[in-house]
């Protein structure tokens, strides 16, 4: 068909991560026939060859976006996990790509990042960091624009949202996305006393305290200038809804909406139609609000 040419001549341009010729792998195409999606799995975004540091990129078909068209919007997501396990490759992480790419138009860039005992939190978030420069350094091979990326995460992926999506206040990052997040290690440490604070120590490492991360009445939050979406399931559970509330109302948050997903939990909520809508309204929403009013 002629859209999936127009789509693949777009990734035979410039895709290599600065000094890493020679090192990226587009993989196989993945065609969704009935969907018009193109995908292309497995595109490293490091010059390191690692399996984790890699992307996939989901690029909405003719039949949502029709050609010729203007470069769209582009979202990074990134999976949850517990910081240790988990993965981009997940049926619900791929869903929800699916779902923004298919039924809204936006180009998903679904990102690993390091995991396991040996890999500390600070780590994990430079991963994450380089993949947002990755995103735009690369967004326009693949029908994006580099001016319109966003950042999304579920659950433990929400944490590393913030945190990579904080470190971007030139307007490189357009707006974060947490779904279902984790948000106050220092929180689950103290809130889960028998489990919490060995867990923590693994997360974080021993060379930084689990305060350092506490994102409510951090600093950068207050400097972030572009809005925040929170979503959250009605089933939630209660610390990280807790952790939620406590972004939303912190006195030092950028601005914020927090939006609740009926009939789901911690897990289904990634799933759900209403988390890729919510989503896509709220990258749609921001593309065209005025820049100037933003505080």
């Amino acid at each position: 068909m002629a859209w999936r040419a127009q789509v693949k001549e777009l990734v035979t341009r410039a895709l290599l991560p600065s000094g890493a010729e020679g090192l990226v792998n587009v993989g196989k195409t993945k065609s969704y026939e009935a969907s018009q999606i193109l995908c292309w799995p497995d595109v490293m975004y490091t010059s390191e060859k690692d399996p984790c540091l890699q992307v996939d990129v989901f690029v909405p078909g003719e039949a949502v976006v029709p050609f010729p068209r203007s470069p769209t919007p582009v979202l990074l997501m990134l999976h949850g996990g517990g910081f240790k396990l988990g993965s981009r490759k997940l049926p619900s992480i791929v869903k929800f790509s699916e779902m923004c790419a298919e039924t809204h138009g936006i180009t998903v860039m679904s990102a690993g990042y390091r995991m396991g005992a040996s890999v500390s939190l600070q780590e994990q978030i430079a991963d994450v960091t380089k993949a947002v420069c990755w995103v735009r350094a690369n967004a326009a091979s693949f029908g994006g624009d580099p001016d319109q990326v966003f950042v999304a995460g579920h659950s433990a992926g929400a944490f590393l949202a913030m945190h990579a999506g904080l470190a971007f206040r030139d307007g490189g990052v357009r707006g974060i996305i947490g779904v279902s997040g984790i948000y106050d290690l220092e929180n689950l440490s103290s809130m889960v006393p028998r489990v919490g604070p060995a867990y923590v120590s693994r997360v974080v490492g021993t060379d930084a305290p689990a305060s350092r991360f506490a994102l409510a009445n951090s600093s950068r939050l207050a400097a972030y200038k572009e809005r925040m979406l929170l979503l959250m399931p009605q089933n939630e559970l209660p610390l990280l809804k807790g952790d939620a509330f406590a972004i939303f109302n912190s006195p030092r948050r950028a601005k914020c909406t927090l939006e609740e997903i009926r009939d789901c939990n911690h897990w289904s909520i990634i799933t759900q139609p209403a988390t890729a809508a919510l989503t896509a309204a709220f990258v749609r929403n921001e593309l065209h609000a005025p820049r100037k009013s933003r505080r």
